[in-house]
C-alpha cells in the first residue's frame, strides 16, 4: 500500500514540476500577481499577472531514481518473501515450532525493513514539496493607485498554504513511523542474535 502510494506521489510530482535554467524538472511554477505597471509619477496603473517558482520541487529529477529504487526494492522484497514462504520446511516434528517462528521473523524484518526505507525516502521529498507549495502560496500584490515605492501587500493563497503544512505534518509522521520501525527491526535483529548466541553457548557447555 504504502509503495503505490509512494508511486502515485512521485508521478504527481513530476506532473506538475517544470524545468530550471539547467533543464531540470525541479521546479514548481506558479501564477503570481507581484508585477505593476507605474506612469511617471510611480503610481501604479495595473496589477500584471506573471509567472514565478519555487524549489527545489520534487519533480522527475529525483522522482525517476527514487521511483526505480521502490520498484526495485519492492520487487527484491515480495522475492524474499516468496522465498521465505516457499522454502522447504524442516522434517524434524520437535524442529517445525522453531521453522515457524524463524519464517514469520524472517517475514517481519523484510517487511520492516521495507517500509523504513519507504519511509525514509518519503520524508526528504516530501519536506522539499512542503516548502515548495508554501512557497508558492506567497503574493505581493499591489493596489491600483498606489505609489509603488510604498510596497505591495502580501497575501496567501490559503489553499496552497494549506497544502504546504499538511505535507509538512506527513512528513513529520514518516519520520516518526520510520524511525519507530527502525527501532522494531533493530530489537528484533538483536533478539534473534542474542537467541543465536545463548543457544550456541549451550552447545559448547553440553558434555561429549
Amino acid at each position: 500500500m504504502l509503495s503505490a502510494i509512494t508511486v502515485v506521489g512521485l508521478l504527481l510530482g513530476g506532473i506538475f514540476s517544470s524545468p530550471d535554467e539547467r533543464g531540470l524538472y525541479r521546479q514548481l511554477h506558479y501564477v503570481t500577481h507581484s508585477g505593476a505597471s507605474i506612469d511617471a509619477n510611480s503610481v501604479v496603473t495595473e496589477n500584471l499577472v506573471g509567472y514565478g517558482s519555487s524549489g527545489p520541487f520534487p519533480g522527475w529529477y529525483y522522482g525517476i531514481p527514487v521511483g526505480a529504487v521502490v520498484v526495485l526494492g519492492y520487487m527484491l522484497t515480495m522475492w524474499a518473501l516468496n522465498s521465505n514462504v516457499r522454502r522447504p520446511s524442516l522434517r524434524s516434528l520437535e524442529l517445525r515450532e522453531f521453522d515457524k517462528a524463524v519464517r514469520t521473523h524472517n517475514g517481519y524484518v523484510l517487511s520492516t525493513g521495507f517500509s523504513a526505507l519507504l519511509c525514509f525516502q518519503l520524508v526528504p521529498l516530501l519536506a522539499m514539496a512542503a516548502i515548495s507549495t508554501y512557497g508558492a502560496s506567497y503574493n505581493a500584490i499591489y493596489e491600483v493607485g498606489q505609489r509603488f515605492d510604498a510596497g505591495a501587500d502580501i497575501f496567501r493563497d490559503p489553499w496552497l498554504a494549506t497544502l504546504g503544512w499538511t505535507m509538512g505534518g506527513l512528513c513529520m509522521l514518516l519520520l516518526i513511523i520510520g524511525v519507530l520501525l527502525l527501532g522494531h527491526l533493530v530489537g528484533w535483529m538483536a533478539a534473534a542474535y542474542g537467541t543465536e548466541v545463548q543457544h550456541q553457548s549451550k552447545g559448547r557447555e553440553m558434555p561429549a
